[in-house]
């Protein structure tokens, strides 16, 4: 399940907080010299770069990056906010970042994606708590954020297929829902089907198939974009 993801101005008051910072005196100015704000800077040192701290009313997570630091990295870093924050059974976050815009880009995928779950076939499904994320970021644009809750959703259409069992997702099931996707996401889909592939002589195919109950399909998707 993914949440709902929106570009924001201003830091929401009592919403739980992630401050993606490059050094200490970054947490500083954030807090203004707020009480309690030493608490936090002497949790940061060279060695530990993420400290998670409940103030009562809120969580707060702060995460010490750079621009020198690997996607990677930062999607890492994501993924342990992630499960810090739904094993506290939170519902939203705000990320505060200082980065630049890629950085922040790969913090916030590393969290949406580790929100992926197949509850299809679960007795009693239990989605994750986190429904909703805000991200502040002067570097960021709408078009980025848009991009990667396209990216990210794309991913978890990838997962369901490759977890469903094969007694259900048969060939024929698989161009069934390519068709859907293609219809969701604006592609074209052809499907050949068995009188069609063997028309076209498609040897390799149909001998693989011979193992098999169900009769195969043969899939062709293009996507024609405007401009491309």
């Amino acid at each position: 399940m993914l949440p709902d993801v929106k570009l924001v101005q201003q830091t929401p008051e009592n919403d739980n907080l992630v401050l993606i910072v490059k050094d200490q005196e970054a947490v500083k100015t954030l807090f203004n010299g707020k009480e309690g704000t030493n608490a936090f800077v002497n949790s940061l040192n060279s060695d530990k770069k993420f400290v998670h701290l409940n103030t009562g009313e809120k969580s707060i997570f702060i995460v010490l990056a750079n621009e020198n630091d690997k996607n990677e990295a930062l999607r890492k870093k994501g993924f342990d906010v992630f499960t810090l924050a739904t094993k506290d059974k939170l519902s939203s976050l705000h990320i505060h970042s200082k980065l630049p815009a890629s950085l922040t880009l790969a913090f916030a995928e590393g969290l949406l994606l580790s929100g992926y779950q197949f509850l299809k076939y679960k007795t009693k499904p239990e989605a994750h708590s986190l429904n909703s994320v805000t991200i502040q970021a002067t570097e960021l644009s709408r078009q980025a954020v848009d991009e990667l809750l396209k990216t990210s959703s794309a991913v978890f259409a990838a997962k369901d297929l490759v977890n469903e069992p094969v007694n259900f997702l048969t060939a024929e099931t698989l161009s069934e829902e390519l068709i859907k996707y293609g219809k969701k996401a604006g592609f074209e889909v052809e499907v050949f089907n068995k009188t069609k592939i063997q028309s076209l002589k498609m040897g390799g195919l149909l001998s693989v198939n011979l193992g098999s109950p169900n009769p195969p399909t043969f899939n062709i998707l293009e996507y024609k974009p405007a401009n491309a």
